[in-house]
């Protein structure tokens, strides 16, 4: 009996070096992890060695670029199917059962960046996303749904909050009072973000100061932030009380080595250790039972 399934997502920027794949595996031993969604892992050069040290059953995987893979522990899940691909390998989805009949769909996705775009050119790329995960919950008549991967947005993003995108909301109490939002004559179905909740540098769980985004840019204007929580999960109303919100965090350490520098010679360089990617993993449980 599983009780807990463990995710791990992480946008690894093509990182082809050994030894980063070394730590990635002790560490995902370390956290016991059943699923990992791996994002730009476009390199096939270490994945077998991925695949050894974890006993992967299965990966998703797909002819041209790897935007996305999906990687499963083979002694937490029975099986998959559904497995499909969307817009240039952007969106995987698939539907997982496990060992104690808990069956869901994942939807690992990379949505596309606004690097270079204006917010409007970002939107009309994505636009399509969340209309192929409805697609896919349709012909699974399936509605338990896990979104995992690189949102590209952060939680307060109107793109995410847009009833015609995903319709999320940080609030469960919104979702069990109201269940669909209503505007107008038409109603749309909520989606729970709780990645709301690792905004700012309180850690409320240790009491400790924390990270408070998984991606780093220098505020080079005003309105642009240095931190950007745009890495994630998002649940369908039927999984938000599942989620393990003690678990839910951005990871710091790979194999007990510091993935954030403790000082800068430049105001301008990232704070994120070179050689691993410009993106911090996240790390969260789901209860099956």
């Amino acid at each position: 009996m599983l009780m807990n399934l463990n995710f791990f997502t992480w946008n690894v920027k093509n990182n082809s070096d050994q030894r980063f794949y070394e730590d990635l595996n002790l560490q995902l031993i370390k956290d016991e992890i059943d699923i990992l969604i791996l994002q730009e892992c476009f390199q096939d050069t270490h994945i077998s060695e991925l695949v050894n040290y974890i006993e992967i059953k299965d990966y998703l995987n797909s002819k041209g670029q790897r935007w996305v893979r999906v990687f499963l522990k083979k002694s937490s899940l029975l099986n998959h199917d559904g497995q499909t691909s969307y817009a240039s390998n952007k969106l995987r989805c698939a539907t997982i059962e496990t060992s104690d009949n808990f069956k869901f769909n994942l939807a690992a996705i990379h949505f596309y960046s606004g690097a270079g775009k204006t917010s409007g050119q970002q939107l009309f790329e994505n636009r399509e996303l969340p209309g192929h995960i409805k697609d896919f919950e349709i012909k699974q008549k399936n509605e338990h749904t896990l979104i995992v991967g690189d949102l590209n947005y952060r939680p307060f993003d109107l793109e995410l909050i847009h009833p015609d995108f995903f319709n999320t909301t940080s609030d469960k109490s919104i979702i069990r009072i109201f269940k669909e939002r209503r505007m107008g004559s038409f109603t749309y179905r909520y989606f729970y973000n709780p990645m709301w909740n690792l905004l700012g540098d309180h850690n409320y769980i240790t009491r400790q100061e924390k990270v408070s985004g998984t991606y780093y840019w220098y505020a080079d204007d005003v309105g642009k932030y240095n931190w950007n929580l745009i890495d994630g999960v998002i649940l369908s109303p039927e999984l938000m009380d599942n989620v393990d919100m003690e678990s839910l965090e951005i990871v710091t350490e790979l194999n007990s080595k510091s993935l954030i520098k403790k000082s800068l010679n430049d105001s301008k360089e990232s704070l994120l250790v070179k050689g691993y990617s410009d993106h911090l993993p996240v790390r969260f449980s789901i209860k099956t039972i």
